[in-house]
């Protein structure tokens, strides 16, 4: 069974690292993280996120161009998800 973690992320660098790293040490290795980027401007995290989803086969990374919101955000990653 695969599980699809869907997590709209935003700006600030140390609250998206520090989740991150935790979720990634919890979530088993058939399960997907979408982690979708809200138009995020902070250089770091992007890079951070950049790195993390070359690095790591679970994670699809989406970059959004226009802030949706959080509700628009996990909409979009529910229609990326494979997940039951």
């Amino acid at each position: 069974m695969t599980c699809s973690y869907i997590v709209a992320i935003d700006n600030t660098y140390s609250l998206t690292t520090n989740f991150l790293e935790q979720l990634l040490c919890t979530i088993k290795s058939n399960d997907e993280l979408i982690i979708i980027n809200d138009a995020c401007n902070n250089i770091d995290t992007i890079a951070y996120l950049n790195e993390k989803a070359q690095k790591n086969p679970q994670i699809q990374l989406i970059h959004l161009k226009n802030k949706v919101g959080f509700g628009g955000s996990n909409n979009i990653g529910i229609e990326h998800a494979n997940g039951e």
